[in-house]
């Protein structure tokens, strides 16, 4: 549900951005909507319309902060380091004035998220320095979190030359997805083949494929999106684990907070006793 949620408010800046709302505002046209996303039906509350116009009001004024150029939800890539890596940033803006790229990142789940080495960003912030920028670009990577409480605040950014984040990218990044891909390829190629040819796939339309049809590239592609999938599903698992293990956790502190306030109560009405 949290992702479906993000989902949303995503469409909402979408909106706002682009400027696809005419003489109604955003409160008005999606306050206490009903959509469905991924499975989900989710409404559309105040918390979620206000997150959306804090990052958008946040976007617009540096924009004007840099006078630059707005690029919304725009795919980087950093084939350099490998073509399966890339990503679609929800706002960047390319500095005129000043040799900078702003890479700002909208999170709108309550645990708070540091922008300091976010690898997330600085994948973005990659894409965007090999297309956009130089050596002497510096990147600011931005989260802008209006639902989390967080020591720097609910808009916090950080800064990065192009140097430390290209030296990042090809000594950390690279190696460790060749690493990752190299443990992918291992593990398709032990798929038993006499499971493979029994199994079947099929796409909207519900025609139903064999997998023993397709040529061998197909079958690779096949395997992957199994993977991927598979992998999907267990990260969804686990996170649905934690989100219950930290709503225990919750419970827990809040009745222990009230045993405190309960004893500080006593406490003061046993001193207003005795005067």
């Amino acid at each position: 549900m949290p992702a479906a949620k993000g989902t949303l408010v995503h469409h909402m800046v979408e909106m706002l951005l682009k400027d696809r709302l005419e003489n109604v505002s955003l409160s008005d046209y999606w306050l206490g909507r009903k959509e469905e996303i991924d499975g989900f039906v989710v409404e559309v509350t105040e918390d979620m319309v206000d997150c959306a116009e804090q990052y958008v009001h946040y976007v617009k004024t540096r924009k004007e902060d840099l006078s630059g150029k707005l690029l919304i939800e725009e795919r980087t890539r950093i084939d350099e380091i490998s073509q399966e890596c890339w990503g679609t940033v929800d706002a960047l803006i390319l500095g005129k004035e000043a040799n900078r790229i702003a890479v700002i990142d909208l999170k709108s789940g309550k645990f708070p998220v540091d922008v300091e080495h976010n690898e997330q960003l600085m994948i973005y912030a990659l894409g965007a320095l090999s297309r956009y920028g130089n050596e002497n670009t510096t990147v600011e990577l931005t989260i802008v979190q209006p639902t989390s409480f967080h020591r720097d605040g609910k808009i916090r950014s950080w800064d990065i030359s192009a140097e430390n984040l290209v030296e990042w990218g090809f000594n950390i990044l690279k190696p460790a997805i060749d690493a990752c891909l190299e443990e992918f390829i291992q593990s398709i190629e032990v798929i038993i083949m006499s499971e493979e040819e029994k199994a079947t796939f099929s796409f909207e339309d519900g025609v139903e494929h064999n997998v023993s049809d397709l040529s061998e590239e197909g079958k690779l592609v096949y395997n992957k999106l199994v993977m991927v999938n598979n992998n999907k599903r267990e990260f969804e698992a686990n996170a649905q684990f934690e989100v219950e293990k930290l709503s225990i956790l919750s419970a827990a502190y809040a009745h222990q907070l009230k045993g405190f306030i309960t004893k500080e109560e006593s406490k003061i009405e046993s001193i207003s006793n005795k005067k």
